[in-house]
C-alpha cells in the first residue's frame, strides 16, 4: 500500500510543475535508490531508476542537483544515464561530486569533458583516482597551471610520453610543476634530462631539495651529466619511437605531402612535424630536431625553402620552435623567405652538410 502511495506520488510529480514536490519526489526516488543497495551494474532495476530520475531532474535547481551528484558519488553503482548527465553538468557545484569521485563516467564522457568543458571541470578529472593518458593529453593541452599542477601531482594520473614531453617545454621553469614531474616515478629518463637541461638554477635546487634521500645522489649524478654541453642536445630530444612509425607510414603509403606536414604543425604534433620535414627534405631527424631549439631560425627556413614549401607551412613550424618568434620577428622571416630561391637553399643545405662532416671529424 505504502508502496503504491509512493508511486502515485511520483507520477503526481513527474506531470506537474511545481518544483516542491518535484524536489521532494526526487528525493525520494535517492532514497529509494540508496535502500535498494544495487550492486550489479546488470540489475535491471538500475535503467528503472535511471528512467525515473531523468524525468525529476528537469529543471531543478543547481543545490538540489549538486545534492544528488554528491550522493550518488559514492555509490559503487549508480544509474549510468544519470551519471553522465551530471557529469557534464555545465556548473561544476554538480559535477564536482561525480567528477572527483565517482568510478561511474564512462571513458566517453570523460574525453568529451576534457575536450569542451572549462577549467574548473579540467581540474576535477586531473584529481581522479584513476586518469587514462588519453585523458592527460587533453588536461596537459587545455588545461591552465592550476589543472596542471593537480594532473602532475596525481600519481594514478597515467601520462604518455609526448604528454611528458610537452610539460617538459613548458614547465621546465615552473617551480611545482618542474617538481611535480620530477618526483614521479614514470617520468621517461630522457625527459628528466629534458627537465633538468632546461630548468633554471632555482627549480634545480628545488627539485633536489624535494627528493628523496635514497635518489638524492642519483638525480645530483643525473644533474651533472645534464649540464655538460655534450649532453644538453642529445637530453633535449623529443622524437618518440611512435610518432616515426606513424609518420613513415603515412609516407609508405605515398600520402606524405605538404598538407600533411602542415596538418601536423598546426596540431601542434611537435615529433610527428620533425619527423615528416626530415623525411621530406632528405635531411637527418635529429638534425631537424636540433635547430627547433637553437636561438637562430635560418636553417629551418632553408631545409623549408630546399623543398619549396609554401610560407603558411614554414611559418607554421617555426612557431612550433622552442623560442616561437614574434609577430615582428615572423614577418622578417617572411619577407627572407620570399627572397630566398630554392637554388641558394640547396646551396645552403651543402655547406651545412660539409661542414658538419669537418665538425664531427
Amino acid at each position: 500500500m505504502a508502496q503504491s502511495s509512493i508511486i502515485l506520488e511520483l507520477e503526481r510529480a513527474i506531470e506537474s510543475h511545481d518544483a516542491q514536490r518535484r524536489t521532494a519526489a526526487l528525493s525520494s526516488v535517492a532514497d529509494l535508490f540508496k535502500s535498494a543497495r544495487i550492486q550489479d551494474v546488470n540489475d535491471e532495476r538500475l535503467e528503472l531508476f535511471d528512467d525515473l530520475f531523468a524525468q525529476l531532474v528537469k529543471d531543478m535547481t543547481t543545490s538540489t542537483l549538486a545534492k544528488l551528484s554528491t550522493d550518488l558519488s559514492h555509490a559503487k553503482v549508480a544509474p549510468v544515464k544519470l551519471v553522465q548527465q551530471l557529469a557534464q553538468n555545465d556548473s561544476i557545484e554538480v559535477a564536482h561530486s561525480i567528477l572527483t569521485r565517482s568510478n561511474q563516467v564512462s571513458d566517453e564522457t570523460l574525453l568529451q569533458i576534457a575536450k569542451t568543458k572549462g577549467q574548473d571541470h579540467l581540474e576535477a578529472l586531473a584529481g581522479r583516482a584513476q586518469v587514462n593518458e588519453a585523458i592527460s593529453d587533453l588536461l596537459i593541452e587545455r588545461g591552465d597551471d592550476r589543472v596542471i599542477q593537480t594532473v602532475t601531482a596525481n600519481v594514478n594520473a597515467k601520462i604518455s610520453e609526448s604528454g611528458f614531453g610537452s610539460l617538459t617545454e613548458r614547465f621546465a621553469g615552473h617551480e611545482k610543476i618542474a617538481v611535480n614531474i620530477a618526483m614521479r616515478q614514470d617520468v621517461p629518463p630522457r625527459v628528466m634530462k629534458a627537465l633538468l637541461t632546461r630548468a633554471t638554477d632555482t627549480v634545480r635546487a628545488l627539485i633536489l631539495s624535494s627528493s628523496p634521500p635514497e635518489t638524492k645522489q642519483a638525480l645530483s649524478d643525473l644533474l651533472k651529466q645534464c649540464l655538460n654541453p655534450q649532453e644538453i642536445q642529445r637530453s633535449v630530444t623529443r622524437i618518440t619511437a611512435e610518432a616515426r612509425r606513424a609518420v613513415i607510414e603515412v609516407k609508405a603509403k605515398g600520402r606524405l605531402k605538404e598538407d600533411a606536414l602542415l596538418e601536423y604543425a598546426k596540431k601542434r604534433m611537435f615529433s610527428e612535424t620533425v619527423v615528416a620535414l626530415a623525411l621530406l627534405s632528405a635531411v637527418p631527424a635529429e638534425l631537424v630536431e636540433s635547430q627547433m631549439f637553437t636561438e637562430r631560425s635560418e636553417t629551418i627556413l632553408i631545409i623549408c625553402k630546399s623543398i619549396n614549401l609554401k610560407w603558411a607551412t614554414a611559418g607554421t613550424i617555426l612557431c612550433l620552435r622552442d623560442n616561437p618568434p614574434t609577430p615582428a620577428q615572423l614577418e622578417v622571416a617572411r619577407n627572407d623567405y620570399s627572397i630566398l630561391s630554392i637554388e641558394n637553399a640547396l646551396r645552403a643545405m651543402r655547406f651545412f652538410y660539409a661542414k658538419q662532416s669537418i665538425l664531427q671529424r
